[in-house]
């Protein structure tokens, strides 16, 4: 068990947690390679930059054929949080209560991410809101990050993303969009001194190198009330 992990850099992530404990394989001792059943994080708190996010991580390169010298086989988070400040679109998210299960596959080349939290802020275009809950399950994959499924529900906001990004400087996106807004929630109540209630729904595809992505899609507000 190792407790007070801390690590800070000004080009990679700055992580601290308060414990984590490594079980190790029996097969450890019969083997060339050390075998890891599972390491257990608990509390830690990651904190990156936008700059950090955008760099260009070097390839992982193995011979070909050869088994590597370490193999984990699942990362268990616990009670994490996430603070990540940005220079465009977004320029701050603070995320709580996140655990997350992590599992790699014997070449240590894929990595299965399931994740949740509770809890949470996002500021965006000057405009901030909280976040009440949100999951995702995602692969990570040598050059890119495949999203199956992930969703965040903000009130009666909801969003649902699917898609691939190519992580590095001048990422590139490629993700399937399904949102709800309520007109109330977003500031579009008031027009001309009457009040409307309302909720857009968005469904469509973003895609491009981060931040100037493409949109295109299909908007409607389906059932717009007005009490004036």
């Amino acid at each position: 068990v190792l407790k007070g992990i801390s690590t800070d850099s000004d080009l990679a992530p700055s992580i601290l947690a308060e414990e984590a404990a490594i079980y190790v394989s029996p097969w450890s001792f019969f083997t060339q390679t050390f075998f890891i059943r599972e390491i257990v994080i608990e509390s830690p708190s990651l904190s990156i930059t936008q700059r950090a996010l955008m760099e260009k991580l070097p390839p992982y390169k193995r011979a070909s054929g050869k088994t590597p010298s370490v193999i984990v086989r699942r990362i268990e988070i616990h009670k994490g949080t996430l603070f990540y400040k940005g220079e465009d679109i977004i320029s701050d998210l603070f995320l709580t209560e996140i655990n997350a299960t992590i599992q790699p596959d014997l070449n240590m080349q894929r990595f299965e991410v399931a994740v949740d939290g509770k809890g949470g802020r996002i500021t965006a275009r000057n405009v901030e809101k909280r976040i009440d809950r949100w999951g995702s399950k995602l692969a990570f994959l040598p050059g890119e990050i495949s999203l199956k499924t992930s969703s965040v529900i903000s009130g009666q906001t909801s969003l649902q993303v699917v898609g691939t990004v190519r992580p590095g400087e001048g990422s590139v996106l490629e993700l399937q969009v399904d949102a709800a807004l309520p007109i109330e929630e977003w500031g579009l109540s008031s027009l001309n001194g009457k009040r409307f209630t309302g909720k857009l729904n968005f469904q469509g595809r973003m895609a491009g190198p981060f931040p100037h992505l493409k949109v295109a899609g299909i908007a409607s507000l389906p059932h717009l009330f007005s009490n004036g």
